[in-house]
Formats: C-alpha cells, sequence, structure tokens
C-alpha cells in the first residue's frame, strides 16, 4: 500500500506539472495572439512604429505571421527605417516555420540572388535584369545609380533594352548627369535593333530637336518602324500606338501648313492647334496665337474663341 501510494503521489506530482506547463503555454499562446493583434489594429490604424513594437514582441516568441509583418515593415520603411536585409531575415525565420507567403518571399530572394550572380559573370540579359531590379526597387532598396551600373554593362554588350533604358536615364538625369545627347547615342543603338521604345523617343528627339539637330524625315521614319511593331501574339502595344498617333499628327501638321500658307481659314485654326498642343510640332504659343489670328481674319469663329482664351491666359512666370 506504501508503494502504491508512493506511485499515486508521484503520478499527482506529474501531472501537476504538465497541467502547469499546459496552463502556461495557453498562456503564452493568448499573449503571442493577443500582440500580434494589436500590431495588426495599430497597423491598420498607421501607427506603424506602435504595430512594429507589437509585431517584435509576438515575432520574439517565435510567431510567424508576426515575423512576417515585421518583415514587410522593413521593406515598405513602415515604422522602420528601409532595410531589406532584415526583412528578409524576418522572412527567412518565418519561412522556416512553413509560413506559406514567407517561403514565397524566400524564393524571390534567391531568384534575384541567381540573376546578381549571372550578372556578375558577364551574362547580359542577367545585368539587364537586375539593373531592373535595382532601378525599380524590386525585393531591394531602390537605386538608380546602381541600376546605371547594370544597364550600362548589359548595354555595352548590345542588350537593346538596357540601352533604350540607359537612354532613358541618361535624358531625365536618373542615377546620371543629365545628358540628352548620350541619351541619343544609346537609344539610336536600341533603335538599330528595332526596340520601339527607343523608336519612338528617338522619334521625338528629332522632331524637336533634342540632342540632335531637327529632322522631320527621321523623325517620320523612326515613327513608322515602331508603329509597325507588334509582339509575337500581332498585338499592337503602347509605343506602337503613340508612334503612329506622332505620324498621324505629322502628316496632319505638314497638310494644314500647306493648306494654311494659302489661306485656307480652317487650316489656319488646325496650325495653330498643332502648335498649341504640340501636335506634330515643337509647341509653341508664338506660332499659335499667329495662326489663330490668320484664321480670325479670314473669319474662321473657333479662332477668335482661341485668341480670347490666349488674351485671358496667365502670363507665366
Amino acid at each position: 500500500m506504501e508503494t502504491n501510494g508512493k506511485r499515486h503521489g508521484l503520478f499527482a506530482g506529474a501531472f501537476a506539472v504538465l497541467l502547469a506547463a499546459a496552463m502556461l503555454a495557453g498562456c503564452g499562446k493568448e499573449r503571442v495572439k493577443s500582440e500580434y493583434q494589436k500590431g495588426v489594429d495599430a497597423y491598420y490604424a498607421r501607427d506603424y512604429a506602435k504595430a512594429v513594437e507589437h509585431y517584435r514582441a509576438a515575432a520574439a516568441m517565435n510567431d510567424a505571421d508576426a515575423q512576417f509583418q515585421l518583415g514587410w515593415c522593413y521593406a515598405k520603411a513602415e515604422g522602420v527605417p528601409m532595410d531589406w536585409d532584415e526583412a528578409f531575415r524576418w522572412w527567412g525565420k518565418a519561412a522556416g516555420q512553413g509560413h506559406p507567403d514567407s517561403v514565397k518571399r524566400m524564393e524571390k530572394l534567391r531568384e534575384r540572388e541567381a540573376i546578381r550572380q549571372a550578372a556578375e559573370q558577364g551574362d547580359a540579359e542577367a545585368q539587364y535584369q537586375f539593373a531592373e531590379h535595382c532601378f525599380w526597387g524590386t525585393d531591394m532598396e531602390e537605386n538608380e545609380a546602381e541600376a546605371v551600373k547594370w544597364y550600362r554593362k548589359a548595354a555595352e554588350q548590345g542588350h537593346a533594352e538596357a540601352q533604350a533604358q540607359l537612354g532613358l536615364c541618361y535624358y531625365d538625369g536618373m542615377g546620371v548627369e543629365e545628358d540628352v545627347v548620350e541619351a541619343v547615342k544609346w537609344w539610336r543603338k536600341a533603335a538599330e535593333q528595332d526596340d520601339q521604345f527607343a523608336l519612338c523617343r528617338l522619334g521625338e528627339c528629332y522632331l524637336d530637336g533634342i540632342g540632335v539637330d531637327m529632322d522631320w524625315d527621321k523623325a517620320r521614319e523612326c515613327f513608322r518602324r515602331a508603329a509597325e511593331i507588334k509582339d509575337e501574339e500581332d498585338e499592337v502595344h503602347y509605343f506602337a500606338s503613340k508612334s503612329q498617333e506622332m505620324l498621324d499628327a505629322i502628316l496632319a501638321y505638314e497638310k494644314n501648313l500647306s493648306a494654311a500658307e494659302q489661306g485656307d481659314a480652317e487650316a489656319q485654326y488646325n496650325l495653330g492647334i498643332c502648335y498649341y498642343n504640340g501636335m506634330g510640332v515643337k509647341k509653341d504659343m508664338a506660332e499659335a496665337e499667329k495662326w489663330f489670328r490668320e484664321a480670325a481674319k479670314n473669319g474662321n469663329a473657333d479662332a477668335k474663341k482661341m485668341l480670347e482664351v490666349l488674351d485671358n491666359a496667365v502670363p507665366q512666370p
């Protein structure tokens, strides 16, 4: 009986320990759940610093959802400075617990790193793709200067899209000092490979004399070539449509110019609109007013209305 009593006592003691452990675990889970929910509530209230505080507390207790959300806070600079390394560190912890969204983010990291490694080994397509990651801040902090570095490496190997994008960087001064002549140089190289974007932008440069001598024949040819380019599914894309519009505008301008010089009031008004809106020709308000006045003299009512608009316009500083 004594032995049985001892055994009963031992069993009761072990059961008490297990019960206490279960109660503590339950309390722990409730605390984690509470911290995570407080983080969510603070986040939707746009108190990002408070959200990070609660997410971090839950993440430290190994809550995968909190770790994932904390990663996004670092990625989007919400409540903490942007830090992609820290973002991926927390996503890695959550992914280790099988968190599906975190697993996907880590796959993106591996893809990016594979592209970077291929770029460093001289692969032109990888260099272009990594430049795009840098330029747009995809799965990493946006860095235009770094993007230009990789666009240039790919462009120098003849990669048309990289040449076109490098031209844009020079044109707008993104990651490199603005230089329209250099922009035209790279757009011309890409245009030689029938890059649609480069053809369209080069056409605009020839049309307005930006970074190159004005040459309407070359502008017209660039727009024509860009307008004819279709993808493998025979679909017309944005820059093809835009180039066709520019080509139509040039032809309309030239048609109206010929008729306007012969005294046609409607053509004179249309020519004024071309200059007013920069359609087929560089925007020029003085030329617009000139042709509106010619059309008004010849009785065009719309031209008279446009002159009233110009007369009432607030002068630009």
